[in-house]
């Protein structure tokens, strides 16, 4: 008799949670307010989760999800808090912390090489966030495999976008871009693992063209060419190896020649001639490794 009793309380427990439950569904919530739902199967593997809904298996980053409920109200997935700070070194170089729920992981920095080194402990995937003193987003840097991978993002207090720039394993790939305060293009550049690779081009805020370098293997090679915002050509130098070598060129911004001479190994060298403004020569000096010899 007892035991009838205690299995028709069970079905009522049964009976009255299905009630509770009755049009609820296992729900994701995204950290951009969206809601996922009615889904199944809600499962973790590595960097993402995963879920059934509408027939389908979703994959979405675990960074940008929330929380995961069932239908009961049970957590079935919380995401953590992954920050970062900035701090300056007795030796003058900037380091890197990283945590995760306010627990130090682990300490990294750039090394010599442009390449962003984890130094001690370990970074666990996600994408960790830098903030401001005041509370305002700095940084993002996204994870994977324990080296810094995919877009990371770098802020001005006043919340416009700084930087943005894509990374493989810790080293700099594609296209970088910088931007002015204002939000208007300043800059970009080609990365080849780590290093800059093409042309890079700076722009002024207007949009106008500013200057066009081209890089290879990291160094400036070929002709560097600077611009006033009217569009005129005002600086062009040979680059070879990262330093000035060959002819170099100064105009008025009328498009008159300015200044000419020549670079060897970085220093000038040779015969430098100044013009005015109506292309008369005012003087010439005459330079050997970068020290004068004469003036006229």
């Amino acid at each position: 008799m007892n035991r009838m009793r205690l299995l028709l309380l069970h079905a009522l427990l049964l009976a009255a949670t299905a009630d509770r439950n009755a049009g609820r569904a296992d729900e994701v919530h995204m950290k951009d307010g969206t809601v996922h739902k009615p889904v199944t199967n809600v499962r973790e593997l590595d960097s993402v989760l995963l879920f059934e809904k509408g027939g389908e298996t979703l994959s979405i980053d675990k960074s940008k999800v929330d929380k995961a409920v069932s239908a009961g109200g049970a957590l079935l997935f919380k995401s953590e808090k992954l920050t970062g700070r900035k701090v300056k070194l007795g030796s003058g170089e900037s380091e890197y912390v990283f945590y995760r729920n306010g627990a130090e992981l682990a300490r990294a920095a750039w090394d010599e090489d442009g390449v962003f080194m984890v130094r001690q402990g370990r970074v666990p995937d996600g994408i960790y966030t830098l903030y401001y003193d005041s509370g305002k987003l700095q940084a993002e840097f996204p994870f994977k495999h324990g080296q810094l991978n995919g877009l990371c993002r770098t802020y001005f207090e006043t919340g416009k976008l700084e930087k943005e720039a894509s990374f493989l394993s810790g080293k700099e790939e594609g296209v970088s871009k910088s931007y002015y305060k204002s939000g208007e293009l300043q800059g970009e550049a080609t990365f080849l693992n780590g290093q800059r690779e093409g042309t890079t081009k700076l722009y002024y805020p207007s949009g106008a063209l500013k200057g066009t370098m081209t890089f290879v293997a990291g160094q400036a090679n070929g002709i560097t060419k600077m611009y006033y915002e009217s569009g005129q050509l005002e600086i062009e130098v040979d680059f070879r190896e990262g330093r000035k070598h060959g002819p170099m060129r100064k105009y008025f911004e009328s498009g008159q020649l300015r200044l000419e001479g020549a670079y060897k190994d970085g220093v000038l060298d040779g015969p430098v001639k100044t013009y005015n403004e109506f292309g008369k020569l005012k003087n010439v000096q005459v330079f050997e490794q970068g020290k004068i010899l004469r003036g006229e």
